[in-house]
Parts: C-alpha cells; sequence; structure tokens
C-alpha cells in the first residue's frame, strides 16, 4: 500500500505519502457481502416512525467496539448487542437473511446508527445507513473521510475517548435526527450511488495526479528504499 496509487476504504492518517491516496465507498466489495435489505428500505428511513435514539448491531472486531459493548447506557431506548456469535457477513449461515432484515429493522427504526471502526478504520455499515436515510455517528479517529460529502451537516463525529459520552452527545442532536438522516441520504445518491460511483472514482483518480508530489518514475526507483524505511519503522 505505501507504493500504490489507489482508492482505498479504510486510509487512515499514519499512512505516508498521503496525497498518492483517496478514500472510497465500498461498491465494489463482492455481492455476498451486501446486505439486499438496505436497498428495500433506501432512502426513507429517516421518516419512519423511531423505537431506538441509537443502535448498533456488530461484530466484536477491535477494542473499541468491544469497549462499545462493556459499556452501559443510562438510557432505555437504546440498543447495543454484540452479533459475532451468530452472524457473520463473510459466511453465510441458515439464518443469514433474517439476520439481515433484523439489522435493517433495527436500523430503519433509530434515530442515530453507530458507526464504529472494526478491523479498520471504515465501517460498510457507514454507507448502508447513509443510503437508508439514517444519521450516522461516525467513531474512528484515524480514518481519512471520503471527500465531497459535508460530513458535519448530516454525521455525528465522536472522538474515541468521549465513548462513555454518547447518551449526553446525542441527546443534544436529537432534534437533528431526520434532517440529518435526509441530508445522508442526499449525500449518498450524489457520491457514492450505483450510477454515480464510477464517476466518483475517475475523479478522485485525476486528483491524485493533479496533487501528486513525487514524480512516478522517481517514487518507483525508490521503491526498495521506500519498503525498507517502512517496515523498519513499523518495528
Amino acid at each position: 500500500m505505501p507504493l500504490l496509487h489507489g482508492i482505498y476504504t479504510s486510509n487512515h492518517k499514519r499512512l505516508k505519502f498521503r496525497s498518492r491516496f483517496r478514500t472510497g465507498a465500498y461498491n465494489l466489495f463482492p455481492e455476498k457481502v451486501h446486505n439486499p435489505f438496505v436497498a428495500q428500505c433506501s432512502g426513507k428511513s429517516y421518516s419512519s416512525p423511531k423505537k431506538f435514539l441509537y443502535s448498533f448491531v456488530g461484530q466484536d472486531s477491535s477494542p473499541l467496539r468491544l469497549q462499545l459493548f462493556q459499556r452501559k447506557s443510562s438510557r432505555n431506548d437504546v440498543l447495543v448487542a454484540n452479533s459475532t456469535s451468530y452472524f457473520n457477513a463473510h459466511s453465510r449461515k441458515k439464518d443469514h437473511l433474517s439476520q439481515q432484515q433484523k439489522y435493517c429493522e433495527i436500523m430503519t427504526a433509530s434515530k442515530f446508527s453507530l458507526c464504529p471502526k472494526g478491523t479498520s478504520g471504515a465501517s460498510i455499515r457507514l454507507f448502508e445507513v447513509m443510503k437508508m436515510g439514517v444519521a450516522p455517528v461516525i467513531i474512528s479517529d484515524d480514518w481519512i473521510f471520503p471527500s465531497g460529502p459535508l460530513w458535519e451537516t448530516f454525521s455525528v463525529i465522536v472522538k474515541e475517548k468521549n465513548l462513555d459520552r454518547l447518551d449526553v452527545i446525542l441527546e443534544e442532536r436529537e432534534k437533528d435526527y431526520q434532517l440529518m438522516g435526509e441530508l445522508a441520504s442526499q449525500a449518498y445518491k450524489t457520491f457514492f450511488a450505483d450510477g454515480v460511483y464510477f464517476d466518483y472514482l475517475i475523479d478522485q483518480c485525476i486528483d491524485i495526479q493533479k496533487y501528486q508530489k513525487i514524480p512516478e518514475a522517481l517514487f518507483w526507483h525508490l521503491r526498495n528504499f521506500i519498503v525498507r524505511y517502512w517496515m523498519f519503522q513499523r518495528r
């Protein structure tokens, strides 16, 4: 990754040569990873009846998520559940579809959906809730946001150290959840929907080329030195 130009889902602030990378969405992931029920409630979930202030159903794929599962909320209208034991997006079980449907029903009934980092800085959940029209709560300090959307208008960005203040933070934004969900849906349609995503990728490629600081011939000539230096730093 230090060598290859690219549009990656999980760019983070610790990357070297950041001008060579841009962040993208999850459209090009294998079809089996995508939840078919997301499209069925696409774009209008902000106007659905709400049962939860916020929710999160996901796997314990990071220390941050483990901390989230161990945390106790002061409210009764909050749902946080660990799905590791019965659901895995990459390996199908008998009740896979029913669990995917339940997942969407919970998000539709939530004013906010938590999107904490998992195995990497990003989460496919963020783009799912945007597509559905639910206001996302992004908890991932090092992740580099995709360019284009005005993220602060439709998402709540919470520092990882403020996880214990979730209730207070979202209570302060509760009155805005419907507008934020609508704006999230609009942002998804503008930048990440299947009909526009190809153009978005090309624009990001052009942007990488425009702002490249080191000529590619020179960069590639130094590739062995760059990799050795990068591995030395990691050690």
